[in-house]
């Protein structure tokens, strides 16, 4: 964990000093209306002058979320807002999410206590048995069963490699990478879910209530999450939020949340590729044959469609807006398409997904066996 903190903090940083933060921080993928580092700036130019950053359009950022960016530039000089101090910041955000994330797989990856030995029966005691025992005492049967219990053998702990599997991609996913890189507010966000996440599988709903707060404080669309109490929170969800949350809320959180952060960067309308970053990292939570059919490296109609299909939409979307707002050898119908595309590729995923986990916990609950 502390190799995965250092690595992803020292590539954030290096992308922030390099200049490509401050490139990053005005593509349309990464920085959007409601996550947007430029809007950020704005914002606290706006207060230092006097007037009210929500006068006009410029800045969406909530102000808690203006106030603790800002408190990261005071100490400048002049209190210039750079994107140094936002990406320092959004490093110890994202370093934090990716240690609550390494707990939740400790957790979620260690094996069942072993079940407590039976008792042993007492048999009943002779007069001549008794008078025996005073000369000498045998083992009692409590004194024998702890012996044993002792002598059994300790269940293993998942290895070190499993657990840190989804800090490592929380940190070194490149979607998050950039979005902290380029100063969003991103980070808070992410954080913010990873603890409400926290809070539900430890059984903390103060914890949970905390995070879940911030989520969508954040974000309105973070009140997805709420069907993890079984409750409906989105209309257009209405048909997938009460049977997954009745089916999976209590046992399979993080396939849980997973599920909704998907529908929630579907449904979100100025997402970023932070979001899909997010759900991403949940994936390394759930068991391996489901994140593997997921991704669609196994099982049905397993391949290599799903990351070579996002590795084109990476590439073709950059191209396309740079041909349409710099060349002008485009319009703006190359770039939508490449946007329904992917919005087409994330509704494949989640399909995938939801599909793997409804398997898997039909056939742990015995009704059948995994595809």
């Amino acid at each position: 964990m502390l190799l995965a903190a250092l690595a992803g903090a020292a590539v954030r940083m290096a992308l922030a000093l390099s200049g490509l933060g401050e490139q990053l921080a005005w593509r349309v993928e990464v920085s959007t209306a409601a996550n947007s580092a430029i809007e950020l700036r704005e914002g606290l130019a706006l207060q230092r002058l006097g007037a009210s950053p929500y006068t006009g359009s410029s800045c969406r950022t909530p102000p808690l979320a203006l106030w603790l960016y800002g408190s990261s530039t005071a100490a400048l000089p002049g209190g210039t807002a750079v994107l140094l101090p936002h990406a320092l910041l959004n490093v110890l955000l994202d370093v934090l999410a990716a240690a609550l994330l390494h707990r939740l797989a400790v957790l979620l990856m260690a094996p069942p206590p072993p079940p407590p030995p039976p008792p042993a029966p007492t048999p009943p005691a002779t007069p001549t048995k008794a008078a025996k025992a005073v000369k000498s005492p045998a083992k009692s049967p409590a004194k024998a069963s702890a012996k044993a219990s002792a002598k059994a053998v300790a269940p293993s702990r998942p290895p070190a490699a499993a657990t840190s599997a989804a800090a490592w991609c929380y940190l070194l996913n490149p979607l998050t990478v950039m979005a902290a890189a380029a100063g969003t507010t991103s980070s808070l966000e992410g954080l913010a879910v990873v603890t409400a996440l926290y809070g539900s599988v430890v059984r903390r709903p103060a914890l949970a209530a905390l995070g879940l707060a911030a989520a969508t404080y954040m974000s309105l669309h973070n009140v997805v999450l709420l069907v993890y109490i079984r409750l409906l929170a989105h209309s257009l969800l209405l048909a997938l939020a009460p049977p997954l949350a009745l089916r999976l809320g209590g046992r399979r959180p993080a396939a849980l949340f997973a599920i909704a952060l998907l529908s929630i960067a579907l449904l979100k309308p100025y997402p970023s590729v932070a979001d899909l970053g997010l759900a991403a990292s949940l994936l390394p939570l759930l068991a391996p044959r489901e994140a593997s059919e997921a991704a669609g490296m196994s099982g049905p109609s397993a391949g290599l469609l799903m990351p070579a299909s996002l590795l084109l939409l990476a590439v073709l979307g950059p191209a396309m807006l740079r041909m349409w707002l710099s060349y002008e050898s485009a319009n703006s119908n190359f770039y939508y398409s490449v946007s329904l595309s992917y919005g087409v590729w994330q509704v494949l995923l989640g399909a995938r997904l939801l599909a793997a986990v409804l398997r898997s916990d039909r056939a742990a609950r015995g009704k059948g066996r995994p595809a």
